[in-house]
């Protein structure tokens, strides 16, 4: 699990919206010679998280949040990948059921392709719910403070 600093935002209700400033630490730190993260993780933009504690926090606390590793890179995967590949599979089926020669094929046939790609993206959109729900990350700390597991 990666650890990283983060300023509340805001809160309403049971979601916290997170400004995460940088990184802490990674399961690979060891490896600091070696690990390309580091150095992404150096030049890498803030970024906005958020997520769903029971915890009552203010616009401006500090927080140490725990990301479940592949957390961001399968959400990334599926938000991309998904909706590519059902364009792709569209376009296949358009090619497949409209004869050759038609005047409108090529119209038809990207139409099929927009056709398959929105309904994959509505797919994935489901399945990042999906993740969000197994892969939640926790508030770990607040203002240095550990959080006890009864709030966990």
């Amino acid at each position: 699990m990666n650890q990283e600093a983060a300023v509340v935002v805001s809160q309403s209700g049971q979601n916290v919206r997170l400004y995460i400033e940088k990184k802490i630490s990674c399961s690979g730190c060891q490896e600091k010679s070696k690990c390309g993260a580091q150095t992404v993780a150096a030049s890498a933009q803030p970024r906005m998280l958020e997520i769903q504690t029971d915890l009552t926090l203010r616009a401006g606390d500090t927080v140490v949040v725990q990301i479940p590793d592949g957390y961001l890179t399968s959400i990334a995967m599926v938000v991309y990948a998904v909706p590519i590949f059902g364009f792709m599979v569209g376009l296949l089926i358009g090619m497949t059921l409209l004869p050759e020669g038609s005047a409108l094929q090529d119209m038809m046939v990207l139409a099929f392709g927009f056709l398959g790609g929105y309904v994959s993206w509505i797919a994935a959109q489901h399945q990042v719910k999906r993740i969000e729900q197994t892969q939640q990350p926790l508030i770990t700390a607040n203002f240095g403070q550990i959080i006890h597991k009864q709030h966990l």
